[in-house]
């Protein structure tokens, strides 16, 4: 976040009451975006779907995509930080060729640990709620923590690039294709 930090001062030493607020949204869609949007997002396809579901799986889902991503967050901070910290590092000595293979690595290294936590705990789980296919929500449930803690990763990696608009676009993308998907698909089942 360092390199993020210089060019929001950048933008705050303008002075003006534009640049200030472009700073403060940047900073806030960079920092806590990526987060904020996904909860918005899946409070929006769980208002869609309300209904449409049995009580039972409704909040074994809510459950399972509240504790995914508290868990995953918990889980790759450090190696976000450790990493965010090299990416810094690489810009202020201008040592790029390095960048990507560290992001490389700290993919394969989220993903084992990831792995590892989520195969035995779905695995393990005792499932309370009746649900047609058991096998399939664990499966699910191991991709969808895997998937996640490879995305914080990935956010990581983006909010180096100092890209600050385009990243903040393809946020809200997300979020307006993801609702869009989800409403037609809920629709569709």
């Amino acid at each position: 976040m360092a390199g993020v930090s210089f060019e929001l001062q950048k933008l705050l030493q303008k002075g003006t009451l534009t640049s200030t607020i472009r700073a403060f949204l940047y900073g806030t869609v960079l920092a806590a975006g990526p987060l904020l949007l996904t909860i918005i997002t899946v409070g929006v396809i769980a208002w869609l779907s309300y209904g449409m579901l049995q009580e039972g799986p409704f909040r074994l889902f809510t459950v399972t995509v509240v504790y995914t991503f508290a868990f995953t967050l918990i889980l790759t901070g450090p190696f976000q930080l450790v990493f965010t910290r090299y990416v810094a590092d690489k810009h202020f000595t201008r040592d790029f060729d390095h960048i990507f293979p560290g992001f490389i690595t700290s993919l394969a290294v989220v993903s084992v640990v990831a792995l590892g936590f989520s195969i035995p705990f779905y695995a393990t789980m005792k499932l309370t709620v009746p649900i047609a296919h058991p096998v399939l929500y664990r499966i699910a449930g191991v991709l969808t923590f895997w998937g996640v803690s490879m995305v914080w990763q990935v956010i990581g990696f983006v909010s180096t690039t100092k890209e600050y608009q385009k990243v903040t676009l393809s946020y809200l993308v997300g979020t307006i294709l993801s609702i869009l998907l989800a409403s037609w698909l809920i629709r569709k089942i």
